[in-house]
């Protein structure tokens, strides 16, 4: 849990700037950052710390009016308040299936996740309700997914290649053809020359050199 949140930490923290007296001090931002990750990690619950995190950073940039460092007192309300998820069950339960079905009107109309809905928790749910085959279609997509569910997808793919399974087999055609489409446009040839260049080239068949995001380690 430690090593996740302060991924995400530091992941969210490069989204904005530290404050104007610290940009020159590294060793001042590097205080702040770790004062800010030892707030969330002091607040964090044992389990299912995954939605509460998201529910803080959410609560979080609600309250802040500028692209700089939460203070302090800040991010304890926001954690604060994302403590008390039991206080409210009926309607925070309404609330999340309300969140879903209104992500799966999204895509089913656009295609993508609806921007600012998007977490691990909602993700599995629209794979539990069918609008997924699995997790990794959804990370196919482009919906968000949590960092041990990201790695299980990019485990079992190494796996799969160890065996010597084709990456068209481990990605599946549709993905699969988005890698060849990726990798034509950064060589500037077709497809078909693309995927003869690939194919020639053990590097290029590993499957998490595909167009999407891998999970930090």
């Amino acid at each position: 849990m430690t090593a996740d949140i302060t991924m995400r930490v530091n992941a969210w923290l490069d989204r904005f700037s530290p404050p104007r007296q610290i940009a020159n001090n590294p060793q001042a931002m590097q205080d702040d950052a770790n004062a800010i990750l030892r707030i969330f990690l002091d607040h964090a619950p044992d389990d299912g710390w995954q939605g509460w995190f998201e529910d803080a950073l959410r609560r979080l940039e609600a309250s802040m009016t500028t692209r700089s460092w939460p203070a302090p007192g800040e991010v304890v309300r926001a954690c604060r308040g994302a403590e008390r998820p039991q206080e409210q069950a009926g309607p925070n339960a309404r609330a999340e299936v309300a969140a879903v079905d209104a992500l799966i009107g999204w895509f089913q109309k656009f295609g993508t996740q609806m921007p600012g809905m998007g977490n691990g928790f909602r993700t599995r749910k629209m794979v539990e309700r069918g609008i997924f085959k699995d997790l990794a279609e959804a990370r196919f997509r482009g919906f968000t997914l949590f960092p041990d569910d990201e790695r299980e997808i990019l485990a079992r793919r190494a796996e799969q290649s160890r065996r010597g399974d084709p990456l068209s087999s481990i990605l599946g055609d549709a993905e699969y053809r988005r890698h060849v489409a990726v990798l034509a446009n950064i060589w500037g040839v077709s497809e078909a020359d693309a995927e003869d260049r690939a194919r020639q080239s053990p590097e290029l068949q590993q499957p998490d050199l595909s167009a999407n995001r891998v999970a930090a380690e």
